[in-house]
């Protein structure tokens, strides 16, 4: 079979929509961070990633301690009541809001930095905001657990439409700010959540949820998940907090704006975690180590020569892609981004194997091979950033993410080693 013939088997079923649909939601996002940085300075644009950092601390709270174990429980249910175990999911997820909320009042309060120039109107904004972004999230989680990814397409494309929409809006009157961004992304996210449990109130019985129990048990099955995400965002959004801490914000803004564009992949991995997480949880548990194994072996085959042409179509056009982008004010950034690009191919490697690891229930394997990550950042890094600023920044960061898939490798493939000795 070809290259181009395995891509395409890729799509079976409703996989193509869950790609779709990632494009859509990353799409706006990276949108919206192309409005900010050509409407706004480079400082505030660099100030406005630096919120998306947060956001994305946020919505891996929420991933770990309630999306991956709720798609688990899903799946090996016996018995149970769906209907409760959905709304078990939105509470919790609300309760994790307010969670996330109260750290960012506490950052806000007790760290100068937080309070610096812009960012911190919109530490206080996304404070707020969490609730809201957060009804939406649950919904998508849900769904795609579920494998409704129609209904999840549906959804981003309403909160799409009314977040650019308000985003002109707030331009055109002239009260555009990285800050309001933020509230106008909370208002359509809680838009487009409300809307999604509006039509389907009916599949959730709140009265059948026992929050204590399941809370428990998502923390049981999430802690090492959510050590293990810390570790490894901690051991990437490190270097544009350092370099906005050391050089300012229009600094901050040039690297992030590389970074984002390397991101473009997020899409496409996202998408595929999102229709492929329960697919090999779930071809475990029925056809068994083997299959599932295979399946994931014929993944990193088809991914690693996808992953060679982005990270060489970066080397040689990233520099040029970012000025078209962002504009006259981010040049000279080809070297960078070219040296961030690098970390296309562990990135992209990373995500089968991350998914077989939560297939086999060995969530504890996730904080080993970040910590690794994180070291590599902490040790080599940092003081590459501190010698080297935004250059040291894009080789520590592409350094960090080498590791960690080199780190994940071994364990992993040291797990199915030690399940065919149980097996056998």
């Amino acid at each position: 079979m070809s290259l181009i013939q395995k891509i395409i088997a890729l799509k079976h079923k409703k996989g193509l929509f869950a790609l779709a649909d990632q494009m859509v939601h990353s799409g706006t996002t990276f949108l919206t961070g192309i409005l900010v940085g050509r409407l706004l300075s480079v400082g505030e644009f660099g100030e406005f990633s630096l919120g998306l950092t947060l956001v994305v601390f946020s919505m891996v709270l929420q991933d770990n301690c309630l999306a991956t174990p709720y798609t688990y429980r899903f799946h090996n249910i016996k018995n149970g009541d769906i209907e409760g175990l959905r709304a078990g999911a939105l509470i919790q997820s609300l309760l994790l809001a307010v969670f996330c909320t109260i750290l960012l009042g506490a950052a806000y309060f007790f760290l100068p930095v937080m309070q610096a120039g812009g960012l911190g109107n919109i530490i206080f904004t996304l404070a707020l905001s969490m609730p809201f972004l957060f009804i939406r999230e649950t919904s998508r989680r849900i769904y795609f657990t579920e494998f409704r990814v129609v209904e999840v397409l549906m959804m981003d494309i309403i909160v799409t439409i009314l977040q650019v929409s308000l985003i002109v809006a707030i331009w055109y009157l002239g009260v555009i700010s990285a800050a309001n961004v933020f509230a106008v992304m909370a208002l359509a996210s809680f838009v487009g959540g409300l809307w999604a449990f509006i039509r389907h109130r009916h599949e959730f019985n709140f009265s059948a949820v026992d929050i204590k129990a399941d809370t428990v048990e998502n923390i049981r099955f999430g802690k090492w998940l959510l050590v293990g995400s810390f570790c490894h965002l901690g051991s990437l959004y490190i270097f544009p907090w350092l370099i906005y801490a050391l050089i300012g914000g229009e600094r901050a803004g040039l690297f992030a704006a590389c970074y984002t564009l390397v991101n473009l992949i997020n899409p496409f991995i996202l998408g595929f975690n999102n229709f492929y997480r329960p697919k090999l949880m779930k071809l475990y548990a029925n056809e068994g180590l083997e299959v599932m194994h295979a399946e994931i072996l014929k993944l990193v085959a088809v991914f690693f020569p996808v992953s060679l042409i982005i990270s060489g179509g970066l080397a040689l056009a990233g520099g040029h892609l970012v000025h078209f982008v962002y504009g006259e004010e981010f040049v000279n950034l080809g070297t960078i981004i070219a040296v961030i690009g690098l970390s296309v191919i562990p990135v992209i490697l990373n995500a089968p194997l991350q998914l077989g690891i939560l297939a086999l229930n060995k969530p504890q394997i996730n904080p080993k091979f970040h910590s690794m990550a994180l070291a590599s950042t902490l040790c080599i890094g940092v003081p590459l950033v501190f010698s080297y600023e935004a250059m040291g920044a894009a080789i520590g960061f592409s350094l960090s993410v080498t590791v960690g898939f080199l780190a994940l490798v071994y364990f992993y493939m040291r797990e199915i080693k030690i399940q065919r000795a149980m097996v056998s």
